[in-house]
């Protein structure tokens, strides 16, 4: 059986602009060949254009176009299968593709950063149970690269990805803020933040998250 894995665009960027996506798959055990990502990503970073590209600086968008070719792109997605995700609030047309596909027993998991649309598929119990612990969210991917790499690693690798994205007057992701303080980094803050994050997210979407990386300790 084949080990794959799905990244949704978010996760994709984020990890590909910190340069982290490769030591995070490493972590994993997941080759490049086993990765998949949507199909429109390559097109929507090679014109980079869109809420993606207009929610990270011109630099991050680069890294995470450089590797986008790396990786495989899903196919056509059985029309079965999206049903059981169709018509759910909060859970897009990439989401449905993903999560229709990673039901598959081709796929271990999908990787996302979109904390409605687990929480809206988890909530919607048809399509949880066909589902399963089949996603990883932002904050298990940290997790998992801080058991490996370290926190030293990880956090110089987030707070550049910070102020690289700062510097072009982006957004930053509301959660790796504060994950990695600016003003007190500490492995300490960290782990207190990703257990603050990671607990009720674990309690109440338990029936969807795949069950690895969720705590440091």
């Amino acid at each position: 059986m084949a080990k794959n894995v799905i990244l949704d665009n978010d996760l994709f960027v984020i990890l590909a602009g910190a340069n982290l996506l490769e030591s995070w798959l490493e972590v994993c055990g997941v080759p490049h060949e086993n990765v998949f990502v949507l199909p429109a990503l390559s097109r929507i970073l090679q014109r980079g254009k869109g809420g993606l590209c207009r929610s990270h600086c011109s630099n991050v968008i680069e890294l995470a176009k450089a590797q986008v070719g790396k990786y495989k792109t899903l196919p056509v997605v059985d029309n079965d299968k999206l049903a059981y995700f169709e018509n759910i609030p909060d859970v897009d047309i990439g989401e449905q593709q993903i999560f229709a596909h990673v039901i598959s027993e081709d796929f271990i998991f999908a990787g996302t950063n979109d904390k409605k649309s687990i929480r809206a598929v988890c909530n919607h119990l048809p399509a949880s149970a066909i589902l399963g612990q089949k996603i990883v969210c932002l904050e298990q991917c940290i997790c998992s690269l801080i058991q490996s790499l370290g926190w030293s690693k990880v956090n110089a690798a987030i707070t550049k990805l910070i102020a690289i994205e700062r510097s072009e007057g982006k957004r930053i992701d509301n959660r790796l803020l504060c994950l990695f303080s600016e003003t007190t980094p500490s492995e300490m803050h960290t782990k207190d933040a990703l257990e603050s994050f990671l607990t009720p997210l674990a309690k109440e979407c338990a029936a969807v998250l795949y069950p690895e990386w969720m705590q440091l300790f």
